[in-house]
Parts: C-alpha cells; sequence; structure tokens
C-alpha cells in the first residue's frame, strides 16, 4: 500500500487484481497516477460572472412565480366588508335564505348583507336580553330573527324587508318560569322547523326544547350543555358541554307526536365551550375551535360522521384568534370573529374545500 498526505491508496498488484487486469494489459492512465501516489482532485468548473448572475437571478424568478400562484390560488381569510372596522362585534348568525347576516355589536343588532356592507342597526336591547356569554338572537324560517324578552318570558320574532330593516311580527310564551337566579346563556332557533333551544343556567347549565306556541317539549333525559346549534335541515342538534364534548342528536317524534330529541352519537374531538359551531350545509361537517392562550388556535372542520377526520382552516399566528364561526346555509363563506379586534372576518371555504378535494 502507498499512503500520501490525504488517503490510503492501493499498490499497483492490488489495483489490478480489484479491476481485473492481467499483467499484459496497461492500466488506465489516471490508475496509473494513483498508483504513483499522486493527489487527484476532481474540480467543479469555475462559473463565469454571467452564469452566476443568470444562476441567482432564476432562483429569484422562480420565488416570485411560486409566492405569486400561492397568493392567487390558494383561499385566504379576509376582512368582512368595512363597516366592521368601527363596531364591535361577537357573534354572528346567517339567515336560512343567506340573504342576511345578523351581528350583536355593542348590546345592538347589526344586520349585514353577504358583501359585509351593513343595511340597518337595530337596537335590539330595548326588545331582547342580548348579554354575553352566549347569543340569545337567531334566525326562524322565511328570515325571521327571534329573540328573549326574559322580563316579560316571552319570545319574540321579527320579519326583515327587502332594505333590511325589521319589524316586530309576533310573541310566544316562554313556556318557563324564570326565577331572578335563572340566566339565559344561549339561544338557537331551528332553521326548518318551528322549535327553538335554549340553554339556561339554572344551578348548571340545562338545555330547553320548545316550539313557538311556547310549550315545553319533554325529553329523555336532562341535557347539559353550554352551546347549541342546529343543522340546516333542522333534523340533528350539535351540543357541547363544559368540557366542550360535541354531543348530535337527532330531531324525532314521539308517539304522541309531538317532537324530541335523542342521542345520536358523540365526536372524538372537542371544541371550546360556550361557542357555538357551525354546521355546512350538506350537515358532513361541523366548523369547531381549538381554543387556548398557550400554544396555536385554530378553526377546525371535523366530520359529523364521528370517523375523526379534521383539517384546520385558521392560525392564530396567522390571522389572530378567531372565534363564533358562522357557515352561511349557501355553502360559500365562512365567517368568524377575530377576539383581538371584534372584527369580522370570512374565509371563501366552499372553494377551499374544492381545493382539498373535500366533499362538503
Amino acid at each position: 500500500m502507498i499512503r500520501n498526505n490525504h488517503r490510503v491508496l492501493p499498490s499497483r498488484s492490488t489495483l489490478q487484481r480489484r479491476q481485473g487486469f492481467r499483467s499484459s494489459q496497461p492500466i488506465p492512465p489516471a490508475l496509473e497516477e494513483r498508483a504513483a501516489g499522486q493527489e487527484v482532485r476532481l474540480q467543479r468548473p469555475a462559473l463565469l460572472p454571467l452564469e452566476i448572475f443568470i444562476y441567482y437571478l432564476s432562483g429569484i424568478l422562480l420565488s416570485l412565480l411560486l409566492l405569486s400562484c400561492s397568493n392567487t390560488s390558494q383561499a385566504q381569510w379576509r376582512q368582512f366588508g368595512s363597516d366592521s372596522l368601527f363596531s364591535s362585534f361577537l357573534f354572528s348568525a346567517w339567515s336560512p335564505s343567506s340573504h342576511w347576516l345578523a351581528v350583536l355589536d355593542n348590546h345592538q343588532v347589526q344586520i349585514l348583507r353577504p358583501d359585509g356592507q351593513s343595511a340597518s342597526l337595530w337596537n335590539a336591547d330595548a326588545f331582547c336580553d342580548l348579554d354575553p356569554p352566549g347569543p340569545t338572537f337567531s334566525w326562524l324560517s322565511g328570515d325571521r330573527l327571534v329573540c328573549l324578552d326574559r322580563a316579560e318570558s316571552h319570545y319574540l320574532w321579527f320579519s326583515i324587508d327587502s332594505a333590511g330593516h325589521l319589524h316586530y311580527q309576533s310573541q310566544a310564551p316562554l313556556g318557563l318560569s324564570l326565577s331572578s337566579s335563572d340566566i339565559p346563556l344561549f339561544l338557537h332557533a331551528n332553521p326548518r322547523y318551528p322549535l327553538i333551544a335554549l340553554i339556561i343556567f339554572r344551578n348548571q347549565e340545562r338545555l330547553f326544547l320548545s316550539d313557538l306556541q311556547g310549550h315545553q317539549l319533554p325529553l329523555p333525559a336532562p341535557i347539559y350543555a353550554t352551546a347549541a346549534s342546529w343543522s340546516w335541515d333542522g333534523t340533528q342538534l350539535a351540543v357541547i358541554d363544559q368540557a366542550g364534548t360535541i354531543t348530535i342528536y337527532q330531531l324525532v317524534q314521539r308517539a304522541s307526536g309531538l317532537p324530541t330529541l335523542r342521542w345520536l352519537r358523540r365526536l372524538p374531538l372537542p371544541s371550546s365551550d360556550s361557542e357555538p359551531v357551525a354546521w355546512s350545509p350538506s350537515g358532513r361537517w361541523l366548523v369547531c375551535r381549538h381554543g387556548t392562550y398557550e400554544s396555536e388556535d385554530y378553526l377546525f372542520l371535523q366530520a359529523t360522521d364521528g370517523s375523526g377526520r379534521s383539517y384546520k382552516l385558521s392560525s392564530s399566528y396567522r390571522q389572530g384568534q378567531l372565534f363564533a364561526p358562522a357557515w352561511s346555509p349557501d355553502g360559500r363563506l365562512l365567517v368568524a370573529t377575530q377576539v383581538s379586534t371584534r372584527t369580522l372576518y370570512q374565509f371563501p371555504v366552499s372553494a377551499w374545500m374544492t381545493q382539498q378535494h373535500l366533499t362538503p
């Protein structure tokens, strides 16, 4: 073996054995050099200044092209209308026709058009209880807005004209006697059937089901919940408890003919308690929230079939914390409120699902 300053090189005879050469065969020049102990280094050809410039320029142009394609093709969150800059929005609710979005704004209800522009501002606090933590207004079928008048223990509902102004239409008794310690927390009207799910704090949060005539409808067992959301077809109710667990109930008819709720399934992934989840128009998905101040806070899709399939929709690292999602009945838009600014943001969820090859 021949040793030089860089590596141990094999001898001439060793090279011959490894390469299968016979003694009569000449050794290739490169191997002859190595056998002689000479250092052989492979060097990259030097680039000319023009080649270096073209190399870096092509990389920059490729990066800009990819960034441009990403910005134009990917669905993104953006502000919902310009009027939200001067508002302090909390919870929002789409009308069944998708023509209106009602948003709680400092004890008033602002009616927005689908483009985010304000149609009217309704001093609902003069008629209804609108105190947080949850929304105590909702939409009935026919684009009628319903709210709770706690002082009179009545439901009030209002029609809406083509300009977006609300007009008193009718009322119905609550069917419950509220004591001074009872606190209405959450109201969600069925968008198809004349039913209202109401959550009241009475030593603990509990769900009550009533019709528009003020009749309380019996449930098979007490349902303890902090929030509830009807599906757009009115046949299912997603109920959230204090632990954030989501349970799906099916609307069924008792032998007496009265409607009631039947336990259907429990979803594997929790959501933030005291906040509504948003149903997709198809009923296949819920928009839930992973709410936290310790790590990433985000909205995510969860399949309602109990499979645990989920897809992230937002990130507090990019859009800030978003809560109270509302999915338009036509399937196009998802609207949510930003925690820090109390402004509304919209997300083209239908287009995003198409990009992700998901069934809406």
